[in-house]
């Protein structure tokens, strides 16, 4: 690993000529006191202030000695105060920033604000007031400017954190009960290690400069000490006289500035295993090539083959210009080995449903229900993932390349939640390679020592379907997991889909916007409209004797083969969005706007889920088959 971290850092011209640059200011830092500690103290007053010569590669300084061993002997202490303060302020900084990305909300934005307050100063500004209160001196420059550094390096910290723990991948861990020092470590760290570690040789960069500034200023190092901020001083005063005395300090500041920019950018791409671990890639989609759920003892025994009961699910965000009601109050009830399509157009709250169910909906989401059951036990769907009982639901976002952990091989990822619950690393690899061979991937195996950027598009979702295969999962929740696949890839992982469903007997809820898709995989549908279930029933009832009328656009929004341009259906007018808004929603039916039999009682009351003639539809006209079948 270590020789692999060392080619992939010299491998580019930039890295080799960063390490190369470094290496010598080290060497120099180490045996430069050493060589040349008495030619830095020898003073001679016959020498004062003399030009560049063979003798004195920098002239000499006001007391005859010579510059040049006095910079090499300085690189020492300059390096040791920069390094020094550098790691002072990323300890503080990083710490700090991934502290509060994991804090509620509210606590959070407070910190931010504090922090946003503090990068309003300089850096040097507020190392000089840190001096001030410390006093000067070696120890005090260095905890100055790493306190004075931590803010900026705090809110990278804090924002990089904060869009990690939103990915998908992230998400899939902690519903499936992933620790939180893993989840900080493996998760978190490893991924945003890249911008971390090349922010880090910046500021040892930048610490360079405001110790050489305070130095400079006569608050930084002390005499006897000295480092190039010092001598940098005393050049100064002979810069038209003698500009070698101030050049070669201010040289070997610069040099070692850009040796710090090379190897930082440089280590950060070593560091990063999508493009140091990868050694072979997949161009294409190899297509060919379980147990069933056993009910845990429930806290309150609801039927047998119920496997989610939720009545009364709301989600709701106070904004500033009002509440905003993705969910409006929907159920959802699904069976042991039973397929529930949940089916609507972009905006309609399916995807913040799946969410809600999950324990996963954002920090701000105000998530309320009258009733939530999962495999018998009560409570909220937060407060059932936090006892672990999250981890028989696994979830599938439409999105496979941000599912997978970019930094971490498939193996320990997905091992790591069964092995969390007291697994043998043997009996993990084991049942890994079976769930990937469930899922049809070739060579399970060798496939565990991957990193998701070697799979496919397609690959990676059946991936993601077979870690979720790892803890048995009695509900698997596939939020459109074949949107972002073309239509063969779709068509495989759809197949591969309904297989876990029939071998292991896990119930799904499938989440899609294409009502294709719902009428070959689903025997129940639910569609949903502007945050609330509009219509509910056997699949093939929904297809073909619609009631509700925003089925029926669905439905027309599906091509055929016999699909002309001739008998394509109408748009309807307005838009989901226009509805889904808390703010904007009309006091009565959230479709009026676009229903083509809307009445005058559709203005005034929300129609509730009513029985109809196939199904239940939420219409107070379902009723007038003329207009509706």
């Amino acid at each position: 690993m270590r020789n692999k971290y060392l080619h992939a850092l010299v491998r580019t011209p930039s890295g080799a000529i960063g390490a190369l640059t470094l290496l010598l200011i080290i060497a120099l830092a180490v045996v430069g006191p050493l060589l040349w500690h008495d030619a830095a103290q020898a003073e001679n007053v016959t020498n004062l202030n003399l030009g560049v010569s063979r003798d004195h590669l920098f002239g000499t300084d006001g007391l005859g000695r010579d510059v040049f061993a006095r910079t090499m002997v300085a690189t020492r202490l300059s390096l040791l105060l920069a390094v020094g303060a550098a790691v002072v302020g990323a300890i503080l900084g990083y710490v700090v920033g991934i502290v509060i990305a994991v804090l509620p909300a509210q606590l959070r934005r407070v910190c931010l604000a504090a922090v946003d307050v503090s990068l309003s100063f300089p850096v040097i500004l507020l190392a000089i007031v840190f001096v001030a209160m410390f006093g000067g001196g070696t120890t005090s420059t260095i905890v100055a400017i790493g306190i004075a550094f931590a803010p900026p390096l705090a809110r990278l910290s804090s924002n990089l954190a904060l869009a990690e723990s939103r990915k998908e991948y992230f998400r899939i861990a902690r519903t499936l009960g992933v620790p939180t020092r893993t989840l900080l470590s493996r998760y978190l760290l490893a991924n945003i290690a890249e911008p971390l570690l090349l922010t880090f040789f910046y500021a040892i960069g930048s610490a360079l400069v405001a110790v050489s500034a305070l130095s400079f200023l006569g608050i930084g190092v002390q005499p006897p000490s000295y480092d190039w901020g010092v001598l940098l001083v005393n050049g100064f005063t002979l810069l038209y006289v003698q500009p070698a005395a101030a050049l070669g300090p201010a040289a070997m500041i610069v040099v070692t500035g850009i040796g710090l920019a090379l190897v930082g950018e440089a280590s950060a791409r070593a560091a990063n295993p999508r493009l140091t671990g990868a050694r072979r890639r997949t161009a294409g989609d190899d297509a060919q090539n379980a147990q069933a759920a056993a009910e845990p003892t429930p806290d309150d025994p609801t039927p047998d083959d119920l496997v989610l009961d939720v009545r009364g699910l709301r989600v709701a965000f106070d904004t500033p210009a009002g509440e905003v009601v993705p969910v409006r109050g929907i159920d959802l009830r699904i069976r042991k080995g039973e397929v529930l399509g949940l089916v609507g157009e972009s905006g309609s709250g399916k995807s913040m449903t799946a969410l809600a169910i999950a324990g996963l909906a954002p920090a701000n989401a105000r998530v309320t229900t009258e009733r939530c059951r999962f495999l018998g036990h009560a409570g909220t769907p937060a407060g059932l993932r936090s006892r672990r009982i999250g981890q028989r639901l696994a979830m599938v976002f439409q999105d496979p390349a941000t599912s997978l952990n970019p930094a971490m091989r498939l193996g320990t990822q997905m091992t790591e939640a069964v092995r969390a619950g007291g697994a043998g690393r043997r009996e993990a690899v084991e049942r890994a390679v079976e769930r990937l061979t469930d899922v049809r991937i070739p060579a399970p195996a060798s496939r565990l020592r991957d990193f998701a950027n070697q799979l496919s598009g397609g690959q990676r979702q059946r991936v993601m379907i077979a870690m979720g295969l790892m803890t048995e999962p009695a509900l698997i929740v596939a939020d459109e997991p074949t949107t972002a696949l073309d239509v063969t890839v779709q068509a495989q992982v759809l197949s591969v889909l309904r297989d876990v469903n029939v071998r292991s007997g896990a119930s799904v809820l499938l989440i899609s916007h294409d009502m294709s898709v719902i009428a070959q995989m689903c025997a129940k549908v639910a569609v949903m409209y502007a945050g609330a279930i509009v219509e509910y029933g056997d699949t093939a009832d929904v297809v073909h004797r619609p009631q509700h009328p925003y089925t029926r656009a669905l439905l027309a929004s599906v091509i055929t083969l016999d699909h002309s341009a001739e008998s394509e259906a109408p748009a309807e007018p307005g838009g989901v969005a226009q509805s889904a808004d808390g703010r904007n929603r009309p006091g009565g039916c959230s479709y009026l706007a676009r229903c083509p039999i809307a009445s005058e009682r559709c203005a005034d009351e929300i129609p509730p889920l009513m029985q109809g003639a196939a199904g239940e539809v939420a219409c107070w006209n379902m009723a007038n088959k003329e207009q509706l079948v």
